[in-house]
């Protein structure tokens, strides 16, 4: 399949590490922080740490890591349980995280979205709510339920991906064709709810998901409906180009958001030393 590990810890990388790190947390709270809540209830710094950490890891940091890598838990979590070995300790461990990482991601966060979904308006904007899934809602507009889905979309959409990379091996046409659906499925869907709370983020989503539309169309001139290879070194080409087009425009919109912060900062300091020195 192109994988030269079934190591759920090696095919996820730095986001391994990640995962790796979130549960120290998790044990620490556990093992140390609460004992120390109730032996010491007088320490506010203890109860400080304990109420960061507690808001932090359920589930907000949970749910950051999870849409960030939703991708990778999805492969890393399938190669592993499907063609992994549980001969020696680390191959054990590995088949663990591969497990915590379908859990979460096609368990947990689809139960958090449904949850959203369900909830009031004005209760979606509650601190106690906001804290734990914010994440999944923060940046969109709650004025709608559908825009709510968006990030179930998103899983369901990869989980397609992921079912149709490793099942149909031998119908490469089918895969392009699935995966251009579910682009277009996507494209009209921020077309028309425009989901994002900002216009310029809506704008960025749809130029993205329109590339990625025009590039899954390339992609069927790699199956066996095009043979002709001068003709596939074309399309190669064009794919190149749209693809350098896609990341010129997304880091330029990075560049013009880090500006406009830098300049702000300056205009604050600026005002800053003035006030400071016509005292």
């Amino acid at each position: 399949m192109g994988y030269e590990s079934t190591n759920a810890l090696i095919l996820l990388g730095s986001l391994g590490l990640v995962i790796v790190f979130y549960i120290i947390q998790v044990l620490i709270f556990f093992a140390v922080l609460i004992p120390l809540r109730w032996w010491k209830p007088q320490s506010v710094f203890i109860q400080n740490q304990y109420r960061n950490l507690k808001q932090n890891l359920f589930f907000g940091q949970l749910l950051a890591i999870a849409i960030t890598g939703y991708m990778e838990f999805l492969i890393a979590g399938y190669y592993t349980i499907t063609y992994g070995l549980t001969s020696t300790s680390g191959e054990v461990i590995s088949n663990y995280t591969a497990y915590f990482a379908l859990i979460v991601t096609c368990i947990l966060m689809p139960l958090a979205i449904l949850f959203i979904i369900v909830q009031r308006r004005r209760d979606l904007h509650r601190y106690r709510i906001y804290n734990v899934l914010g994440e999944l809602y923060a940046g969109f507009k709650t004025s709608d339920r559908i825009n709510l889905t968006y990030y179930l979309l998103f899983g369901i959409r990869r989980v397609m991906y992921i079912y149709v990379v490793f099942n149909w091996v031998e119908d490469s046409w089918a895969q392009a064709m699935v995966i251009m659906f579910m682009n277009l499925f996507m494209l009209i869907f921020i077309g028309q709810q425009k989901p994002l709370s900002r216009m310029f983020k809506n704008r960025i989503e749809l130029f993205n998901e329109f590339c990625v539309l025009i590039i899954t169309i390339h992609m069927i001139c790699f199956t066996e409906w095009v043979p002709g290879r001068q003709e596939r070194d074309v399309m190669g080409w064009s794919m190149i180009a749209i693809i350098g087009f896609n990341i010129a425009i997304n880091v330029k919109s990075i560049f013009k958001v880090i500006y406009h912060g830098f300049k702000l900062v300056c205009i604050r300091y600026k005002n800053h030393a003035k006030a400071y020195f016509k005292k």
